[in-house]
């Protein structure tokens, strides 16, 4: 595939940084989930 002069992407440092941009979000997300589905299903669990 043909490229200009110049123009080649640095990959692995790009995917590190989407990596470390994403993990905290991940976090925060699975560690609220509970919360999340308690307040959205409310009454749910009590058969």
């Amino acid at each position: 595939m043909p490229t200009l002069r110049g123009t080649e992407r640095a990959w692995g440092p790009l995917m590190a940084i989407s990596l470390l941009s994403i993990v905290p979000v991940l976090v925060i997300f699975l560690a609220a989930q509970r919360f999340i589905v308690d307040a959205l299903a409310p009454g749910f669990d009590e058969r």
